[in-house]
């Protein structure tokens, strides 16, 4: 996070690009990331939804690309 500020810039330029697009994007707030992880999670566990390797999987082929090793500080 480069701070509140800029967070703040960045994401009312991509709605306002989106817009241009005719896409919607939901706006959440500053803090309610962790909420809305927190509901997904639980979801997952209640309908036993077999996700999580999945994502997992996801994880760690972007994490260890070539392209991602060979490029600093990503």
């Amino acid at each position: 996070m480069d701070g509140p500020n800029i967070n703040l810039k960045v994401l009312n330029d991509l709605i306002r690009n989106l817009q241009n697009l005719s896409t919607a994007l939901l706006n959440v707030g500053n803090c309610e990331l962790y909420v809305i992880h927190d509901a997904f999670k639980t979801g997952i566990k209640k309908f036993k939804w077999e996700i999580v390797s999945f994502l997992r999987a996801i994880y760690y082929l972007f994490k260890d690309s070539p392209i991602r090793r060979a490029t600093p500080n990503i």
